[in-house]
């Protein structure tokens, strides 16, 4: 039997009572304190464009379509709550990857008993920014692809929530992938693997990227989002491969 999107939620709920059990405690606590900082900064960052972008809405909205101006409202707003949710996770995984990695590695360990190769702080901080930058150039040209496309949807009436479906497909997508690969990572696995074993079974990696992305759409709790996500995301990949192996 393969994982299914049930086994998706308990990753989650199996990861939430690890982050902030006694021996996890301090392989969270940086990458929570480098998410207070980009929340506070994202944030208003995004609460102002947010401001300019729906003024900018109104003023140059034509006059015979002022009537679906209550339609297009919400979806603009949850268009970008995709965009700030992935945006977020984008950032904190790049500066925070080495710690990410660490938890990764603790995290299996107490999952399966065997812990993955070791190796010191000051050569995992090399291969992991290497591996991000990999990660980076797969995800921006695309993501910069499926921004266009959404500009495109949301000046078309009736085909605004197509384009939110489409965004919060994409940002499920890169989120599976980027939470599934720290513990692939941490075996040396190629991201082309990665993304080959996660595309076998899409309905469960859109489940588990919707959900990280859902977190982090939320202010305040997308904070320990990206540790628990680590945690998930980790424990759905050795289960994963425990299943098919």
């Amino acid at each position: 039997m393969r994982p299914s999107p049930t086994d998706v939620m308990s990753c989650f709920s199996e990861g939430l009572q690890l982050i902030f059990s006694k021996g996890f405690r301090r392989f969270v606590l940086i990458p929570i304190a480098l998410n207070i900082l980009i929340f506070i900064v994202l944030s208003t960052i995004a609460f102002h464009y947010a401001q300019s972008m729906f003024a900018s809405f109104e003023v140059y909205l034509p006059s015979w379509l002022v009537w679906i101006k209550w339609l297009l409202s919400p979806i603009l707003a949850l268009i970008m709550l995709i965009i700030y949710g992935y945006s977020f996770n984008l950032i904190t995984t790049v500066i925070a990857a080495p710690f990410l990695g660490l938890l990764a590695e603790k995290i299996e360990a107490h999952t399966t008993g065997i812990s993955p190769p070791e190796e010191s702080l000051l050569q995992l901080i090399p291969r992991t920014f290497k591996r991000e930058l990999i990660k980076l150039i797969y995800f921006i040209p695309r993501s910069l692809c499926v921004m266009l496309l959404l500009l495109a949807l949301l000046l078309l009436p009736g085909a605004n929530i197509l384009g939110a479906i489409i965004g919060g497909l994409w940002g499920s997508w890169c989120l599976a992938l980027q939470f599934c690969d720290y513990a692939a990572d941490n075996h040396q696995l190629p991201f082309t693997q990665v993304r080959m074993q996660l595309s076998q079974q899409k309905l469960n990696s859109f489940a588990f990227g919707g959900l990280v992305l859902f977190g982090s759409m939320i202010p305040v709790f997308n904070i320990v989002m990206t540790p628990l996500a680590v945690a998930a995301g980790t424990i759905y990949w050795v289960k994963r491969n425990t299943v098919e192996g």
